[in-house]
């Protein structure tokens, strides 16, 4: 199950600027990968459903095979809605054993 942090650390950085334009966050450079990707975490302007939808369909396939989530689907929503709810689980999982 991926953390938001590891699910955007393998998108590619021109992915990575995309969200970043979508969603308007600002206050780091742009060129470092590492940097948008905690900028990225750390907004609460970035929905993650809503974000994966900036990828492919055929990128979307690829991050769920990449953790072994179902791939099948032709809708960018149900896999975004996979991925991000493999994600709030996992949040919520790490939450209750505090």
């Amino acid at each position: 199950m991926p953390s938001t942090r590891l699910l955007l650390s393998t998108l590619t950085v021109p992915e990575l600027r995309q969200l970043v334009e979508h969603f308007e966050v600002d206050g780091f450079d742009r060129r470092v990968k590492n940097q948008i990707v905690e900028a990225l975490t750390r907004s609460r302007k970035v929905p993650m459903q809503e974000g994966l939808l900036v990828l492919t369909r055929d990128r979307l396939k690829e991050h769920c095979r990449e953790f072994d989530l179902e791939d099948v689907g032709r809708h960018k929503a149900d896999l975004a809605q996979r991925l991000s709810s493999c994600r709030q689980k996992l949040t919520n999982t790490t939450n209750q054993d505090d």
